[in-house]
C-alpha cells in the first residue's frame, strides 16, 4: 500500500432510538390477531416513534451524540455513513 491510500476502518459504532412508542399488542387487536401472534412470529412488543418535531437527520445527530457520549473523538471523525430507506420529510421512520 502506498502512502496515498488509506484504510477505511469502523471505530465506533452508536444508535439512537426515539423515547416514543408503538404497542404492537394494541395494533396486532386492531388488526384481528392475539397477543401470542406478536410474541411468537413477531418478537417485539413496541416499535420506537419518533416525535412529530422529529425527523431523519434528527435521529442521525442524536445518534453522533451518543457516540461522542461514549468517548468517541467526535472532531476526528472523517466521514459518517447514514443508511435509511427514510430521508426527511417523508413521515418514517413511523
Amino acid at each position: 500500500m502506498t502512502d496515498s491510500m488509506r484504510t477505511v476502518q469502523i471505530e465506533a459504532i452508536a444508535g439512537y432510538a426515539p423515547e416514543g412508542r408503538i404497542d404492537n399488542y394494541a395494533r396486532a387487536e386492531s388488526f384481528g390477531y392475539e397477543r401470542k401472534f406478536i410474541d411468537e412470529k413477531i418478537g417485539v412488543t413496541s416499535l420506537a416513534v419518533r416525535a412529530e418535531d422529529e425527523d431523519t437527520s434528527d435521529l442521525a445527530v442524536a445518534a453522533v451524540r451518543a457516540l461522542a457520549e461514549r468517548g468517541a473523538p467526535v472532531d476526528e471523525i472523517d466521514g459518517l455513513i447514514l443508511c435509511t430507506q427514510n430521508p426527511d420529510g417523508y413521515g418514517l421512520p413511523h
